[in-house]
């Protein structure tokens, strides 16, 4: 028993034969790593938890559940909030039908909005507002592109469509041919990608600032001849295959950019009838969706991305504002704003 004794007692003793300068010191340095350890464990607890979407903070606490869904509040702002706060899911009060809608949406494609409301039982604007959340949080541009990439340059028509304004000649804007650029990239690692260039005359700055970080100087670009993409590609000393669509003796193509091209002609002009521009990013998500030929298991993950996607619903309703900012900088035409909603948390959440 005695011999128990000192074994516990023993780590002590190396301790005990410290100085009082020493001891201080040891408790010191071990109260710092305490503090260290705890701040670690109390970073990794908040790591789990969504920042808040009104300032982003990180130190929030939980505040139990509502519904089934775990609610916070910012320790900094002291608002509260949840993990649905910001994502597609904001302000869903179906959310049964909008799980079934997006699943609809993303393993079928494009069906007719007033399909979309009778088989949902559901209003024409909820199932736009429903369309326009899923699509606004879909991330579909890749951080990089490598081996041998395929370019195009494609022009779509210029739209207003669904502009509500007078049909007197005064205020109404007058119809324009300005072309809208859209650059369309694929590489053969299953990447790819549709980004809206400019309204008007396309620009080599317009392509660097989409692509000049995502394609590196060891890679070979594939594309129909466009004057833009090839002073791009001479400017960053890319190695770049350029043929002539109309003469082509070599038998080029760029397959898959060129298929990708058609996926968004076909949702854009047949199916949809036309869309306004401002909506043509979220389009284009959704061609490189159906291009892609989703599986299963690959939908369960995307459907996964869109629950966490914490700015979607920032970026819709804001989709006027983040439209005009656009314009003023890339765009030729005039911007005319064509909607005047309002939701009343669109400009207290922070992206």
């Amino acid at each position: 028993m005695i011999l128990q004794i000192y074994n516990i007692f023993a780590p002590m003793n190396p301790f005990t034969t410290l100085s009082p300068s020493q001891r201080i010191a040891h408790l010191d340095q071990l109260q710092a790593e305490h503090k260290a350890m705890c701040k670690k464990e109390k970073a990794l607890v908040f790591s789990n938890r969504p920042a808040c979407p009104f300032c982003n903070q990180t130190h929030v606490h939980s505040v139990g559940f509502r519904n089934g869904i775990n609610h916070y509040r910012c320790t900094s702002c002291k608002k509260s909030y949840s993990a649905r706060t910001g994502t597609s899911f904001y302000w869903i009060h179906h959310r049964q039908k909008f799980d079934l809608y997006m699943q609809d949406m993303l393993t079928n494609g494009h069906k007719p909005l007033k399909q979309m409301c009778l088989k949902y039982k559901i209003s024409v604007l909820t199932a736009f507002d429903w369309r326009h959340k899923i699509l606004a949080a879909l991330n579909c541009s890749p951080k990089q592109f490598k081996g041998l990439i395929e370019l195009r340059n494609s022009a779509y028509r210029f739209s207003r469509k669904g502009a509500r304004l007078s049909k007197s000649s005064e205020n109404a804007p007058e119809r324009t041919s300005t072309p809208v650029q859209l650059l369309i990239t694929a590489d053969y690692n299953n990447n790819a990608g549709i980004n809206i260039a400019r309204i008007g005359k396309l620009k080599v700055s317009d392509i660097e600032q989409h692509l000049a970080k995502r394609i590196d100087q060891d890679h070979v670009i594939v594309s129909p001849y466009s004057k833009g993409i090839h002073e791009f590609a001479k400017t960053k000393k890319l190695a770049i295959t350029t043929f002539s669509e109309r003469n082509n003796p070599h038998e080029l193509d760029d397959k898959k950019a060129k298929e990708l091209n058609e996926k968004l002609k076909l949702l854009i002009i047949q199916q949809t009838r036309g869309v306004s521009t401002k909506y043509l990013d979220h389009y284009s998500r959704w061609a490189v969706i159906t291009y892609n030929l989703l599986s299963e298991q690959s939908v369960k993950q995307l459907k996964k991305e869109i629950e966490n996607h914490n700015s979607a619903w920032y970026s819709y309703v804001n989709i006027e504002a983040i439209y005009k900012q656009f314009a003023v900088k890339y765009s030729d035409e005039d911007f005319v704003q064509t909607s005047h909603r309002q939701w009343k948390f669109a400009n207290k959440l922070k992206v």
